[in-house]
This record gives structure tokens, sequence and C-alpha cells, in this order.
């Protein structure tokens, strides 16, 4: 076994810990060596003025890009496989949702739009003119003709198809078929 703190061997514990596969013993061990140091609080000697911490920082990022890029090795750069992101199902439903009112919403609108409207007819101005009742009563017959009641004498006014229409003195219409009274 090698010296439990060499940098080879902390190596091969974050390895097995990062694919979760740590005896207990081990992770004992790593625990350890990770506890042994104060992460709490980090004094830069630049830390009084952040802007040359940040240049400096930035000033190596960028020497390291390009060294990466003259040698062609861009495979440090894109270290991290590609993941696709999946939408979460909260997210999907209200697409389809959105989606269908879309598809509904313009197919309403676009029957409403294309829909064939009858078109307004125009009234013309009727020949006969028509005026104003009078207070009188009439009857009409089934051929067409009209009786005047309130100008006709009393008596029988008319006769069809077996049936008799009789004015009485007091003003009373009486309907009288095969002699009966109707």
């Amino acid at each position: 076994m090698e010296n439990p703190f060499s940098d080879s061997y902390i190596e091969e514990l974050a390895h097995k810990f990062k694919n979760g596969r740590l005896t207990a013993t081990e992770k004992e061990e790593f625990e350890q060596w990770y506890n042994q140091f104060d992460d709490t609080e980090f004094v830069h000697s630049g830390a009084a003025e952040p802007g040359i911490v940040k240049d400096r920082i930035g000033h190596q990022l960028l020497k390291k890009i390009q060294e990466e890029t003259r040698q062609g090795n861009t495979a440090g750069l894109h270290s991290q496989p590609h993941l696709t992101r999946r939408l979460p199902v909260f997210r999907r439903a209200q697409m389809a949702v959105a989606a269908s009112l879309l598809v509904f919403l313009s197919l309403g609108i676009f029957f409403v739009l294309t829909r064939h409207r009858t078109p307004v007819t125009n009234y013309t101005a009727i020949d006969k003119i028509i005026r104003p009742g009078a207070n009188k009563a009439r009857l009409t017959l089934g051929n067409g003709m009209q009786i005047s009641l309130t100008d006709a004498k009393n008596g029988q006014l008319a006769m069809q198809s077996g049936i008799s229409v009789i004015k009485t003195a007091d003003g009373k219409m009486i309907y009288q078929g095969d002699n009966q009274e109707v």
C-alpha cells in the first residue's frame, strides 16, 4: 500500500469516490485528508485589489487556451460530453396545450372569415298600400269572399260546403250545418 496521502493515492480515492466504489476505510482516509485543510477562508497576497487577481486568473486561462489551440488539442477545452437537455414534463404539457390552442384558434378564425354569407335582400316598396283598419268585423270564407259583419243584415249571410252562416238580431254569429248548430 502506498503512502496514504500521496498525490497518486488521493487521486485514486477521488476517482473511486466519483464512481461510487469507495470502501468504508478508503472513505474515512479520504475524508481525513480532505478535513486537514482549512477551506473556510482564502487569503491571497493581492486580495486587497481584486482587479489584479481577476486579471492574473484571466491571463492564465487565456494562455492555457492559446497553448492548447496551438497544439491542435482542443479536447481539453471540450472535455465534458455534450448533453441533450430534456424539458420537464410540465413544460412539455404546456407547450402541447399552447400548440393545440393555436391550431383551434387558427381553424376558428379561418372558418369565420371564409364562411358563405347569405346576401342581404333589398326589400322593395310594396305597390299596394295597406291602410289602417277600421272598427269593423270581417269574415273571410274558404273561397276568398269577404263579408263585412258590421254592415250585413240579419239572417243567412252565406252557405258553403253544407254549412250556413247566420247573423242574429243581437249581432251573434251562428254556424249551422246539416240542420245542426255548430
